[in-house]
């Protein structure tokens, strides 16, 4: 089992679906807490590849908003569109 393998069937997961479903709801927010290493990254993949929509990840820095595109990157092998802004400026 390779890591797409390992992201495909976290897809299909009970939990993922219950995820999905709640985001179903207009204007839907979600906040996860207690996930270590990559587990945010396949808990989103397994949203965006359920879902339709545009999906907007907010992180403390840039830093870790990089993992988390390096991540969701090798789950998916590159199959799909994302657009990273880091910060230009602190208030």
């Amino acid at each position: 089992m390779n890591i797409s393998d390992l992201g495909k069937s976290y897809a299909e997961s009970s939990k993922n679906l219950t995820i999905s479903n709640a985001l179903k709801r207009e204007r839907a927010r979600l906040s996860v807490r207690g996930i270590v290493g990559s587990g945010l990254a396949f808990i989103a993949q397994g949203i965006i590849k359920t879902s339709q929509r545009d999906h907007l990840f907010v992180f403390n820095d840039k830093e870790e908003a990089a993992y988390f595109l390096n991540d969701l990157q090798k789950i998916e092998g590159g199959d799909f569109t994302s657009v990273f802004y880091p910060e230009s400026y602190r208030v």
